[in-house]
């Protein structure tokens, strides 16, 4: 069984609350792990998270490579408008960040994780009406946003 469809059974039989209490333990072990493994628990804890509708998707539409090494992409039923602040309680759990900003009318920001400030996950929303590409748009009937998150595989030491 994988981690994520654990997390998911966690959530769907224990509730919310438990489930972030075990990812926050996971996120702990992190410390000692790749900002690949740091991704991958934040991607669990958003995937599982009822309030977020989050479905997983391949990032390559946004990125035109694979780069599942280091990014992960889900699309939502939520408007733009409302998914940082439903993603920020989420993320504040497990990380900290200065805020949300926009740039380009793309919301974004940074999560310097609690468990170990020196991995940061970065976040971003859009509308799926904003993408160019009919070919794309198709894919995500039924859904209004995207997210995007990524971690920096080579962090900086201080």
């Amino acid at each position: 069984m994988t981690r994520a469809r654990w997390i998911a059974l966690v959530l769907v039989s224990l509730g919310v609350t438990a489930a972030l209490s075990v990812n926050r333990m996971t996120l702990k072990r992190t410390v000692v792990n790749t900002p690949a493994a740091t991704l991958e628990d934040v991607s669990a804890l958003l995937g599982g998270a009822r309030d977020l509708k989050l479905k997983a998707i391949d990032c390559t539409f946004m990125y035109q490579r694979d780069v599942s090494d280091h990014a992960r992409c889900f699309a939502s039923p939520i408007n733009l408008e409302a998914l940082p602040a439903l993603l920020s309680r989420s993320l504040n759990t497990v990380g900290v960040t200065s805020g949300w900003r926009d740039d380009y009318a793309t919301p974004g920001a940074f999560y310097a994780m609690k468990a170990n400030p020196q991995q940061v996950i970065g976040v971003i929303v859009n509308a799926i009406a904003d993408l160019d590409d009919s070919a794309i748009t198709s894919k995500f009937r039924g859904y209004k946003s995207f997210v995007a998150l990524s971690v920096d595989l080579h962090p900086r030491q201080h």
